[in-house]
This record gives C-alpha cells, sequence and structure tokens, in this order.
C-alpha cells in the first residue's frame, strides 16, 4: 500500500476531467466546516506529472482545503496513465448522490471527446448501462439551462426529463405534421414555453409528477380541433369541436385508442426508425 504524504497544494492541480462543477452548496461548506476542525481525515489520491500532482480523487476536499487556508494536505501518490486515472476517479465519485446527472452526462461527454469514445465503450469504462450514460449525454447536450438547474440541485432529473419533452418534435406529432413543418416562430415559443415551465418548476419545487403534467397541459393545448360551426337554418346545431386521437403508425385509422401504446425513441432517431419500417415493406402513417 503507498505511503501517505504531505503534499503542498500550490503543486497540485484539478482532476483531467472533472467530475463535479460545484464548490458553492450547502454540503461544500459543511465539508469546508470540517476539515477547519478536523483536518483531511481521508488522503486525497494524486497523479505526479513532470514535477506537479494532478487529483486523482478528492478534489472537493482540496478546494476546501484552499478555502480554509491550508499549505499542504495529506495525499497518496500513485503512477498511472490516463485510462487508469479517470477509472480510480469514477470509481470514487459516480456512485455518490450528491453528483448530479448533469455532471454525469458533462463528465461522460467529455471522457467521449478525450478519448475518442463512443457510448458503448464509456458506458463500459463508468460501468453503467448503455442507455443510462446515453441518456445523460443527450441530457446536457438538448438544453444547458435544465442542465444547469439539475447540478444546481435546483430541479430532480425527474423533472429535467419531463421539460425536455417540450420541443419541437413533441409540437409536430400534436400537431400531427412532421418534424420539418414546424416553423421557426412555432420552435421559438416552444424554447420560450421550456423556459418558463423550468422556471415554474423551480420556484414551485415540482416533482416528476407535477412537471409531467405541466408539460401535458402544453402538449394538449397544441391538439387541433374541429372549427366552430354555427346552426344551420333548420335549428340543428354544429357537434361540438373535439380532439383528435392519435392513429396508429401501421394501419393510420385512429380507432380503439385504448389498446394504443408509446413507441419511445429520441426526436432526432425517429426519421431511421420510419427508414427502416419501410425498407421493411411496411407502409408507415405519421
Amino acid at each position: 500500500m503507498s505511503e501517505v504524504q504531505q503534499v503542498s497544494l500550490s503543486l497540485i492541480d484539478p482532476p483531467l476531467i472533472p467530475m463535479r462543477e460545484q464548490f458553492g452548496d450547502a454540503a461544500f461548506q459543511e465539508l469546508v466546516e470540517d476539515i477547519g476542525k478536523n483536518g483531511i481525515t481521508c488522503p486525497l489520491k494524486l497523479r505526479p506529472i513532470a514535477g506537479r500532482f494532478r487529483v486523482v480523487f478528492g478534489h472537493r476536499r482540496s478546494e476546501a482545503a484552499k478555502v480554509c487556508g491550508m499549505s499542504n494536505v495529506p495525499a497518496v501518490v500513485e503512477e498511472m496513465d490516463d485510462y487508469a486515472e479517470v477509472r480510480q476517479m469514477i470509481s470514487e465519485n459516480t456512485g455518490r448522490e450528491e453528483v448530479s446527472d448533469a455532471e454525469k452526462g458533462r463528465h461522460y461527454l467529455g471522457l467521449m471527446e478525450q478519448f475518442k469514445l463512443n457510448v458503448e465503450q464509456v458506458a463500459a469504462m463508468v460501468g453503467k448501462s448503455v442507455p443510462y450514460v446515453d441518456e445523460r449525454v443527450s441530457f446536457v447536450q438538448c438544453d444547458p439551462d435544465i442542465a444547469d438547474a439539475n447540478r444546481d440541485g435546483l430541479v430532480l432529473w425527474s423533472v429535467a426529463k419531463e421539460l425536455l419533452r417540450v420541443n419541437p418534435c413533441t409540437m409536430a406529432l400534436a400537431l400531427r405534421c412532421s418534424a420539418d413543418k414546424i416553423t421557426e416562430e412555432q420552435a421559438a415559443k416552444c424554447d420560450a414555453h421550456r423556459k418558463f415551465l423550468l422556471d415554474l418548476c423551480i420556484r414551485c419545487g415540482a416533482t416528476g409528477k407535477v412537471a409531467r403534467s405541466y408539460v401535458d397541459q402544453w402538449k394538449n393545448s397544441l391538439i387541433p380541433v374541429l372549427p366552430y360551426q354555427p346552426a344551420n337554418g333548420d335549428g340543428a346545431v354544429a357537434p361540438p369541436a373535439v380532439a383528435m386521437n392519435p392513429r396508429c403508425l401501421v394501419c393510420g385509422r385512429d380507432s380503439d385508442p385504448g389498446n394504443m401504446v408509446d413507441l419511445k425513441v429520441h426526436h432526432w432517431e425517429k426519421a431511421r426508425v420510419l427508414k427502416v419500417l419501410r425498407d421493411a415493406g411496411m407502409e408507415v402513417y405519421e
């Protein structure tokens, strides 16, 4: 086992791809207070690089030590390559609750860019399923404002996922048209409404269920209804406007909606799925 040694904070650099972005939350302040009273009881893990040291894990402890005015910190120094460094950091940090899903997503994206990896390779590296990694990478790529709110602890992961449903593809489904038919003005209104709902969810501390109801209300408000028809001359009253039922992709009918199921797919993959169905000889109705 490597010996613990005292290392000057002035020689310590942040991790290669930091897992954590926030150091001003309540948990960090508690860590600062604890280190101020008791010192660092769990050594950092450092990697020596060209006369300096890079944090493998213990980044928050090193930052808290700076706030406390410490000059040296206890650390275990170990030679390793980039992959070993990242794997050890992930092993130490990924399972911790205080690491937000936005921070995980940006970390996974950083791994993909740094090491030229695909989602499957990153999933193998971090010990998570491919859907788990892909969902969080897609999350941070879709809306940085929502990702920042999740990172800052302002909205739950379940809330963030619901808010991302407010997009032009969902609008197109409600309007029963293809996504490329959505105008720039409509897309701008969609973005504005997503920001509005984000602010609303932050202010009311919404749960995932509440956020889903907000998004469903928005989606239902887009569904076309039959235009108003005045009463006929014979006194007959036009039937009330009703919402249009969803249609089956295969048969094109909207009957028996209770037996329809949702086919979940990222909006940017929709065209590929429809192409596969058509290439298989199936007539597909959108």
